[in-house]
């Protein structure tokens, strides 16, 4: 597979210290010539050098161009070719490692070739030695560690780390995450004669559709088990067919996930949004001092998020976890909150005069953080993120 060759040939190693913007002029000079691969690895180098750095609004503009050169719905090779140059052992603001790593891995269950899994494993695994990673971290390991397994063969080995992610994943309510590594441990208990034990799976998973839940996911879920569970006896699939009803049959596949409007550009001159003659957001101010200084919180308590800010006036908000992205902009930091994940999209000059309309369905390049209960993502000015 090539995007597990892009990862082996350069994961994670120390670019050589190159003017940032001549290196993402080369990127986007070879993504025109077609050598889209190689262009995402100079990508990385550029974000890479950027992300070790304190100045948010330089990493802001090296991961602008990272995420329109990877788009709605790129490449696994891409993915790979930026992901081979991050920092792992960091939480990167706009696009990170292990959130690359997370969606291929959502890549190999969905098509069940493993190959990448020995490289994400290295990757997943090196995040979590960051002091504040997060309890995700720790999950998603044990789905690297699973996928690893896999690639050697060793499928009984792979169920154990299987089981563990699964259960932490249900427990706080992480359904796109459950859902794909559910379908993967479902797939490997049949292989192994378990069938019971794999239909209690998907009727674990089916409990969190209660009444069709989340439509856009429950399509997609359908389509991971069209794809993988196909073969399987019907008995394992019984919790899941009894989901089917709540989809319209003329529903085309990709039709819950399109785009129901557009995630605001980093640093993007939309008069319809912001223009020069506005109010310079507070946030500006706070990235001009020296000390770093907290810029958003977001705190989970079961099922709230609470939202604060000590930017301009303040802002304190109480959310209900739910399916869906919902965009926040607080004197130019502009974020989004999807279930129980955390995204920041971009830090504004000026605050947005109309509130962007959110996707359905952040790309895959932004890094989001899922939060546990009662843990606390927070982003200060030097560009930290630290999930407590």
């Amino acid at each position: 597979m090539l995007f597990a060759a892009v990862l082996s040939t350069a994961l994670f190693t120390a670019p050589a210290a190159e003017d940032v913007d001549e290196l993402l002029a080369r990127a986007a000079r070879l993504a025109e010539l077609g050598q889209q691969t190689v262009a995402a690895g100079v990508f990385g180098q550029a974000l890479s050098q950027r992300s070790l750095e304190g100045d948010l609004l330089a990493q802001q503009k090296a991961a602008r161009a990272v995420l329109s050169f990877l788009g709605d719905d790129p490449e696994p090779s891409w993915l790979a070719g930026v992901l081979g140059n991050l920092p792992a052992k960091q939480n990167g603001v706009f696009v990170s490692a292990h959130g690359l790593a997370r969606v291929l891995a959502f890549e190999a269950v969905a098509t069940g070739d493993y190959l990448i899994g020995l490289e994400l494993d290295d990757a997943l695994k090196t995040h979590t030695k960051l002091r504040h990673a997060g309890e995700a971290a720790d999950s998603f390991a044990l789905v690297g560690e699973s996928l690893s397994k896999l690639a050697r063969f060793e499928g009984g080995a792979a169920i154990k780390p299987l089981q563990k992610a699964f259960k932490q994943m249900i427990a706080e309510g992480w359904q796109e995450a459950a859902v794909h590594v559910g379908t993967e441990l479902a797939a490997q208990l049949v292989q192994r004669n378990k069938p019971d034990d794999a239909g209690d799976v998907i009727a674990t998973l089916a409990t969190g559709f209660s009444g069709g839940g989340d439509l856009r996911l429950l399509r997609r879920w359908c389509d991971l088990v069209d794809g993988r569970l196909s073969e399987v006896p019907s008995s394992v699939l019984v919790a899941h067919q009894a989901l089917l009803s709540y989809l319209p049959d003329d529903t085309p596949s990709q039709a819950l996930d399109e785009p129901a409007g557009e995630a605001p550009d980093a640093g993007d001159d939309d008069p319809g949004a912001a223009a020069p003659n506005d109010p310079t957001s507070a946030v500006i101010a706070a990235l001009s001092g020296r000390r770093a200084v907290q810029l958003l919180s977001v705190e989970r308590d079961d099922r709230v998020l609470i939202v604060k800010s000590p930017l301009g006036q303040g802002l304190e908000l109480h959310v209900d976890i739910a399916a869906g992205v919902v965009i926040f902009d607080h004197e130019g930091v502009v974020f989004a909150l999807d279930g129980a994940g955390v995204t920041v999209l971009a830090i504004e000059q000026h605050v947005l005069r109309t509130a962007p309309q959110p996707p359905s369905v952040l790309p895959p390049g932004h890094a989001t953080y899922l939060l546990a209960d009662g843990e606390t993502f927070s982003l200060d000015s030097q560009g930290g993120i630290k999930l407590r």
